[in-house]
């Protein structure tokens, strides 16, 4: 599959990648680069509203450790993690290891 990366300094990179969930690559200034999906770039982009994610959520025990490993998400009232725009989703997914699945 292809995949198309772009970073906030401006630099692209497409490569091929034979797993269903890529590596996210580092761009040559030392940045994490995101998904380019089709010209638009989605990275700190804000969201129209703010995602609530439900398959996400942790039990409260875990708050604390949420906080330490993870400052800049958010958890809401449901303790769900609260992402701002896309490219923070994408960091949280790959820093925790779970995958999106495509159907």
């Amino acid at each position: 599959m292809l995949y198309s990366w772009k970073c906030d300094c401006g630099a692209t990179l497409d490569e091929i990648e034979y797993r269903p969930w890529p590596n996210v690559p580092k761009c040559s200034c030392g940045c994490d680069m995101y998904r380019d999906y089709g010209g638009v770039a989605l990275g700190n982009v804000p969201y129209a509203r703010p995602v609530h994610a439900t398959s996400l959520g942790i039990n409260p025990c875990q708050i604390d450790e949420h906080r330490q490993l993870y400052p800049e998400v958010k958890l809401d009232s449901a303790c769900r993690p609260v992402f701002e725009n896309f490219k923070q989703q994408e960091a949280y997914l790959q820093k925790t290891g779970f995958e999106k699945l495509k159907w």
